[in-house]
């Protein structure tokens, strides 16, 4: 990233709002003397237009001669430095306090990373490829299939299974679905593991033990209630869907409820619960002595289930981590400015570094990425 580069991508956002003076459109006319720059201005100028022509507000007389310069040039559509600009839909800036907020929506895809793998009761060591559908492994009492991203598990004796437990591991840059033997569906986001029964007797609760963050769907049972173990927290629920993120790297742990009713309690206090609604949050800070209910935009916090990422009002520093996660890299932010701002953004599949190109859009900065380090200066 060169301050030419970012001169020419602001001088061309603020020829599509209406807002270049004078003299800045002198300089956008003497940088569209160059090749690539004409190519990367018809190609966005053309997107806007489709998308709304009202945004074209300066001067017919301007922009003639502006267009004349690029319409000798053929249209290249290639990935580019510029091509982040193509994917803005909407860009909004809102002061709040000292802070500055940004809302961002765009459209690509990502490129998986690394394998899912499952430890057996049996000592057995899995790796689950993407894609593949099979028989992972069967006793008299369960058979587990793969589905594709999904680990199915079916129950072949109901009355009385022999329970042992196997764990999934979600590497950085994966997520996967795991379906239970008593239909409950739960989603594991990036980083997380879970230790699991492959089967459930018919009386007595339903546990399982989870690291990292998962979605759950739990299939209703007021005679097995469900509870899901965190290093914190204890949420039993009957049956609901909810979003439990607990990573050991966090100070915070918190349960978002979707639908349905569920109980969080502290593990270090167990007189400390809450009964959440949905729309709730429960919050536990490391350390603090109750927990924390707000109510929520549930939005946010289940979007990664649909491979789908939601900052709201997330400052950088938290942005950052949920990158590193997703996409298995580390982030080293040296801008300290950059990490107090605090950013509401919309992402469907990007690659990462078209989701950095599209937050440079909002706020300058210099990034570096090599290999799997990311140095934001």
């Amino acid at each position: 990233m060169n301050s030419e580069y970012i001169n020419f991508e602001r001088l061309v956002e603020k020829f599509i709002r209406g807002d270049l003076s004078g003299e800045e459109l002198k300089k956008l006319d003497s940088l569209l003397n160059e090749k690539e720059n004409k190519r990367h201005f018809k190609e966005i100028l053309s997107l806007d237009y489709r998308l709304n022509k009202r945004w074209l507000k300066i001067e017919k007389v301007k922009k003639d001669k502006l267009f004349a310069k690029i319409m000798k040039v053929p249209l290249v559509r290639k990935l580019n430095p510029y091509q982040n600009l193509l994917r803005i839909a909407a860009v909004f800036v809102i002061f709040l306090g000292g802070g500055v907020l940004y809302y961002m929506s765009f459209e690509t895809k990502p490129v998986p990373e690394k394998m899912v793998t499952l430890d057996l009761d049996t000592g057995v060591h899995k790796k689950l490829e993407k894609g593949v559908n099979g028989v992972i492994a069967e006793t008299p009492d369960v058979r587990i299939e793969q589905r594709g991203d999904t680990l199915a598990y079916m129950s072949k004796n109901q009355y009385n299974p022999i329970i042992s437990f196997d764990e999934i591991h979600v590497p950085f840059g994966k997520s996967s679905v795991v379906a239970l033997a008593d239909g409950t569906l739960i989603n594991l986001n990036a980083g997380s593991s879970l230790r699991y029964p492959n089967g459930f007797k018919s009386e007595g609760a339903r546990e399982v033990f989870l690291t990292g963050e998962a979605y759950f769907q739990v299939s209703h049972d007021k005679e097995r209630p469900f509870v899901v173990h965190t290093d914190d927290l204890e949420i039993e629920v009957l049956g609901t869907h909810f979003n439990v993120q607990a990573y050991a790297d966090e100070k915070t742990s918190n349960t978002v409820l979707v639908n349905g009713v569920v109980q969080v309690k502290q593990k270090s206090n167990p007189e400390d619960s809450v009964v959440l609604k949905p729309g709730m949050q429960a919050l536990y800070i490391q350390g603090s002595e109750s927990l924390e209910t707000t109510h929520v935009d549930t939005a946010p916090y289940t979007a990664w289930v649909k491979g789908k990422l939601y900052f709201d009002q997330a400052d950088f520093t938290e942005i950052a981590r949920i990158l590193e996660r997703k996409f298995d890299v580390q982030i080293h932010v040296n801008d300290t400015a950059l990490k107090r701002e605090k950013f509401t953004a919309k992402f469907k599949a990007e690659s990462l570094e078209q989701i950095l190109e599209s937050f440079n859009g909002s706020y300058p900065f210099n990034y570096k990425i090599k290999q799997n380090t990311v140095v934001i200066n």
